[in-house]
């Protein structure tokens, strides 16, 4: 994966139906969309999901259901 600046990502992917991009506050806004692009015509924006609980840096995550 890359972060290419402005909320947004780019994700090489092979045999995976669903992952997650775990979000640290220096990664993007996370108060807006994410857009991840997985190539092949596959470009999902989403918003994140905070997390209840923190997880060391990361306090939100974005899935990406490939199904």
């Amino acid at each position: 994966a890359e972060n290419c600046g402005s909320n947004r990502f780019a994700v090489s992917v092979e045999n995976v139906n669903r992952f997650a991009i775990y979000l640290a506050p220096q990664m993007g806004d996370i108060q807006k969309p994410f857009t991840v692009d997985c190539g092949a015509g596959r470009k999902y924006t989403l918003q994140p999901e905070m997390l209840s609980q923190p997880e060391t840096d990361y306090c939100a995550r974005i899935i990406i259901d490939l199904n």
